[in-house]
């Protein structure tokens, strides 16, 4: 009787604590968790309710000297709480605070807003929502369970160099020059005129005249006209004898 009693009681007690499962809250990131220096990129807030929860508040720490905050949004329907304490962005210590209500509650998921960060330098640092983060029930209970964090990284892209590809120089081929074939220099006849113009050639003319013109006496001389050839004959070689004198005085 009394252990009917007792398992009676404990089903009892039961009954009246009421069960109660833990909130999460998670970050997303659209376009990944790396970035360059400059880059803008978003961060999502969800929330995955283990009951109805109708208020939630978000503490995000963030590393002010790679990230700077540019903006938080909330989606539709929640309505924000600027109360200081509750509603604040500061790029120095790298903290966001946001607080809002959903009228009516929620028991599935949703998206509380959209952070929109600028990286500013390189490095490696952590987004993540701490303890201060709450999620808040009917009865203004903390429900908050996992709390989502993760890693980011600011880097500047690696630029592989092309490698420099060197032409091979050309070398001009030698040019051959042709051998130049000097032709024999052919001697040209001289004439008669040409050996008169040179030295010795006008005792030689002189000689020729003379002579022919004694033979042309000799043919014309018979009887008695053999004195006149004679004398002619002498008269002529005293004339060549002459000449012959005075040439040899001008060469010397």
């Amino acid at each position: 009787m009394k252990k009917t009693t007792t398992i009676l009681i404990g089903l009892l007690l039961a009954l009246a604590i009421p069960a109660y499962a833990s909130t999460d809250l998670n970050l997303s990131f659209p376009k990944g968790n790396t970035y360059e220096p400059g880059d803008v990129f978003t961060v999502n807030v969800n929330i995955v309710p283990g009951e109805k929860i109708y208020t939630v508040g978000i503490n995000l720490d963030y590393p002010a000297n790679l990230l700077q905050v540019q903006s938080f949004n909330f989606s539709s329907s929640w309505m924000p709480l600027s109360q200081e304490g509750y509603d604040s962005i500061n790029n120095t210590t790298g903290l966001l605070i946001k607080t809002a209500g959903y009228p009516g509650g929620f028991e599935s998921s949703k998206n509380l807003g959209t952070i929109t960060f600028k990286a500013i330098r390189e490095g490696t640092g952590k987004i993540e929502l701490t303890q201060e983060t709450f999620a808040l029930n009917a009865q203004n209970s903390d429900m908050a369970g996992v709390l989502g964090f993760s890693q980011i990284k600011v880097e500047n892209p690696i630029v592989e160099e092309e490698p420099i590809i060197e032409e091979p120089i050309e070398t001009e081929e030698p040019i051959e020059e042709e051998p130049i074939i000097e032709e024999p220099a052919t001697e040209e006849p001289i004439t008669e005129e040409e050996l008169i113009e040179e030295g010795g050639s006008e005792e030689m003319a002189t000689n020729t005249s003379f002579l022919a013109a004694v033979g042309n006496i000799l043919s014309f001389g018979s009887g008695n006209n053999w004195l006149i050839i004679l004398w002619i004959i002498i008269v002529a070689v005293i004339i060549i004898v002459l000449i012959t004198i005075v040439k040899k005085k001008k060469i010397f």
